[in-house]
Order: C-alpha cells, then sequence, then structure tokens
C-alpha cells in the first residue's frame, strides 16, 4: 500500500509540474490575446483546456489518497 501511495505522490507531483506549465503559457497566450492569429487562439483554448484538466485529475488523486488513509 505504501508502494501506491509513494506513486500517487509522484503522479501528483508531475501533474502539479504539468499544470504549471500550462498555466503559464495560457497566461502568456492570454497576455498577447489582442495579437493572436487563429491558431494562437486555439493554443491559448488548448493550454487552459489542459491547466483544468490537470487541476481535476491532482484533485482525484488527492482524495483517493484521503481515502485510502481513511481505511
Amino acid at each position: 500500500m505504501e508502494d501506491l501511495k509513494k506513486k500517487i505522490e509522484e503522479l501528483i507531483r508531475g501533474y502539479e509540474r504539468q499544470q504549471r506549465r500550462a498555466a503559464a503559457k495560457e497566461a502568456d497566450y492570454q497576455s498577447r490575446e489582442e495579437q493572436l492569429s487563429s491558431h494562437g487562439h486555439w493554443s491559448l483554448g488548448y493550454h487552459g483546456a489542459r491547466a483544468d484538466l490537470y487541476a481535476d485529475v491532482i484533485d482525484d488523486l488527492r482524495q483517493c489518497l484521503e481515502e485510502a488513509e481513511e481505511k
């Protein structure tokens, strides 16, 4: 069980890193939103959606850890 807990914690750290990177890219695109091409607007939405998805996954993994600790 401890191995699984460590693996989930590693996944959380990795996803947090990816979330920060996606959020930084989204912020970069937002700062230049008026100058973006259609491809730039697509990238803005893509990186925003990725950041949101990583946040959801991280929350789900943390909830799994909490539930496992309660048992």
